[in-house]
C-alpha cells in the first residue's frame, strides 16, 4: 500500500503526492466504480528529476479507508522544462498524454506499453532530449509537432500508426532510423522536414504525403513512392540535395509546384504514363539533371500558379540544365506542337518505351 506524502489544493481540484509524483483527481470513486481516476500533474514545488515509474493505480491515505485511484492521464506540461528528468515509464492504464507533457525537458527515454493510449499529443516531446521512441500498436496517431526539434532523437519505430501529423518530426536533424508500419495511411505537411536519415521505406499502405513532408532532408539518398500515391504535393522533396534516385508509382497523375526543386544530385527521373499535370518549377534548380523520361502519350499540362511570373517554368525561369526530355516516339509530334512545351523543343527527344 502506498502512503500519501502531502495533500494540497490547486485550481479548485484536489492534488496530492505519492512517492514523489503529484496527482490531480479527475473523478472520485462512487457506487458505479471502485476506483476513482487521476492524472499525473506538475509538482507544486520543484521539478521532476531522474527516473520516474508511474503506477497503474495509487492510494491516497494509509489505512483501510484509503481512497483508490486509477492513473489515466498525464496533464498538459506535467513534465515540461524538467531539465534533470532522465526516463519515464508509463502504465498501460494511461489514456491521455497532455499537450507539451514533456516539452523542453531532459527526458532521454520513455517506455510506453500496449494499453489505452491512442495518440501522442501536440508538442508532447517538443525540443526535449529524447534519444529514441518506439510506439506500441495501440497508438494510431501522432499529433502536430509532437517530436518537433528533438535534436537528439536518433530512431523512431511504430507498430500501428495510421497518421503522422503536421511537422511531427520537424527538424529532428539526428534522426537516422525510421521504421514505419504497413498501417500508415497519411504523412502530414512538413512531417519529416529537415531530418537526418539517408533512407526511409514508405509502406505500401500509404495514401497521402503532405506538402514539404521531406523538404530539407539533405542526407536522403533515395526513395520509392508507394503505388497508392496519386500526386506529389508542393515542395515535398525541396532541398533534398543528395538524393540520387526517386522511383515514382505508375498511379501518379500530378506533380505539384516545386516538388523536386533544388535536388542538386538528381540526374535522372522517370515520370509514369498517367501523369496529367506538372507544377511550376517542379525541377527548379536541378542543375545536374541529364535525363527526364516522360512515359505519357499525351503531353501533360505545365501548371502555373496565379501571380507567379508570366510563364510556367519546368526548370529555371532563365536557365535550363543540359537535359534531354525523352517522350514516347509516337507522341513526338504532339509534344512539339503543344504550346506549353514549346520552350523545351530543343530538349525533347523520341524514345521507345
Amino acid at each position: 500500500m502506498l502512503s500519501i506524502l502531502s495533500s494540497v489544493s490547486m485550481w479548485g481540484q484536489s492534488v496530492f503526492e505519492v512517492n514523489g509524483i503529484s496527482y490531480r483527481i479527475i473523478k472520485e470513486a462512487d457506487e458505479s466504480a471502485t476506483f476513482g481516476t487521476v492524472h499525473v500533474c506538475s509538482k507544486k514545488n520543484g521539478k521532476y528529476e531522474g527516473n520516474i515509474n508511474i503506477p497503474n493505480a495509487i492510494k491516497q491515505g494509509s489505512d483501510k479507508y484509503a481512497d483508490s485511484y486509477k492513473v489515466v492521464g498525464i496533464d498538459d506540461e506535467a513534465f515540461a522544462n524538467c531539465e534533470d528528468l532522465n526516463s519515464v515509464t508509463l502504465p498501460p492504464s494511461i489514456e491521455i498524454l497532455g499537450k507539451r507533457a514533456f516539452s523542453e525537458s531532459g527526458i532521454k527515454k520513455i517506455s510506453i506499453p500496449y494499453g489505452n493510449l491512442q495518440s501522442i499529443s501536440e508538442y508532447a516531446f517538443f525540443s526535449s532530449s529524447l534519444q529514441s521512441i518506439s510506439l506500441p500498436k495501440c497508438i494510431q496517431k501522432i499529433e502536430p509537432i509532437a517530436f518537433g526539434q528533438c535534436m537528439e532523437l536518433e530512431s523512431f519505430s511504430s507498430e500501428g500508426i495510421i497518421e503522422i501529423g503536421i511537422g511531427a518530426f520537424n527538424s529532428c536533424s539526428n534522426l537516422k532510423t525510421v521504421n514505419l508500419p504497413e498501417t500508415l495511411l497519411r504523412i502530414g505537411e512538413g512531417a519529416f522536414r529537415d531530418c537526418g536519415f539517408t533512407k526511409i521505406k514508405l509502406p505500401n499502405s500509404l495514401t497521402s504525403i503532405g506538402n514539404s513532408a521531406f523538404s530539407g532532408c539533405d542526407a536522403l539518398l533515395s526513395i520509392t513512392i508507394p503505388q497508392q500515391i496519386t500526386q506529389i504535393e508542393e515542395y515535398t522533396f525541396f532541398l533534398c540535395k543528395k538524393i540520387e534516385s526517386i522511383k515514382l508509382p505508375s498511379s501518379l497523375t500530378r506533380i505539384k509546384e516545386g516538388a523536386f526543386s533544388l535536388c542538386d544530385n538528381l540526374s535522372s527521373i522517370e515520370i509514369p504514363g498517367k501523369i496529367t499535370e506538372i507544377g511550376d518549377r517542379a525541377f527548379y534548380g536541378c542543375e545536374n539533371m541529364k535525363s527526364l523520361y516522360l512515359k505519357t502519350k499525351t503531353p501533360p499540362m505545365l501548371v502555373k500558379l496565379k501571380g507567379k511570373g508570366k510563364e510556367t517554368s519546368l526548370f529555371f525561369e532563365d536557365k535550363k540544365p543540359t537535359c534531354k526530355i525523352y517522350v514516347p516516339k509516337e507522341s513526338l509530334n504532339s509534344f512539339m506542337s503543344a504550346k506549353v512545351w514549346e520552350p523545351y523543343k530543343d530538349m525533347i527527344e523520341p524514345y521507345s518505351y
